[in-house]
C-alpha cells in the first residue's frame, strides 16, 4: 500500500521509472538494513525425524480449502490488476490517480486482514465466509 502512495506521488511530480526505482532503493536499502539488526534470530528446535513426505497426496478434507483459497486469491488478484485497468480509462481521473486505486484497494485488504481475526471469534467462521462470499457475488 505504501509502495504504491509513494509510486502515485512520483507519477504526479513526472518522475520517470528509473528514478522513482533508484530513489526508492536509495531509501529503503538504510531502513531495511536498520530494521534487519533488530530482527531476533530463529532458534529451529531438533525434532524427531518425521515421516516420509510424500507431496502428491492431499488429504480429502484440506482439498475444499485449497480450491476456496486460490480462488479467493485469483479474485484477489484480479481485482488488483483491474483496479488500475479502470482506474486508467475512468474519464474523471487524470493519469497519474491510476495507482490510487490499488493503494485504496490493498488498504481494504490489509484492514480486512486486521479485522478478520475478530470477526471470526464474533460471527463464526462460517457465517463470515458466507457474507465475505455474499459480498464477493455483490461486486461480481
Amino acid at each position: 500500500m505504501f509502495g504504491s502512495l509513494g509510486g502515485v506521488q512520483m507519477a504526479t511530480l513526472d518522475i520517470s521509472v528509473l528514478h522513482a526505482l533508484a530513489i526508492t532503493g536509495v531509501t529503503l536499502f538504510p531502513i531495511l538494513l536498520i530494521i534487519s539488526w533488530y530482527v531476533p534470530k530463529q532458534m529451529i528446535p531438533k525434532q524427531a525425524p518425521a515421516k516420509k513426505y510424500e507431496p502428491w497426496r492431499i488429504p480429502s478434507g484440506l482439498f475444499p480449502i485449497i480450491v476456496f483459497v486460490f480462488g479467493a486469491t485469483l479474485a484477489e488478484g484480479a481485482m488488483h490488476d483491474w483496479a488500475t485497468v479502470y482506474m486508467r480509462e475512468a474519464p474523471w481521473w487524470g493519469s497519474y490517480y491510476d495507482g490510487l486505486a490499488v493503494s485504496v484497494y490493498a488498504g481494504m485488504i490489509t484492514f480486512g486482514r486486521f479485522v478478520g481475526d475478530t470477526l471470526k471469534l464474533r460471527l463464526g467462521p462460517v457465517a463470515l465466509a458466507r457474507i465475505c462470499i455474499s459480498f464477493a457475488i455483490l461486486g461480481v
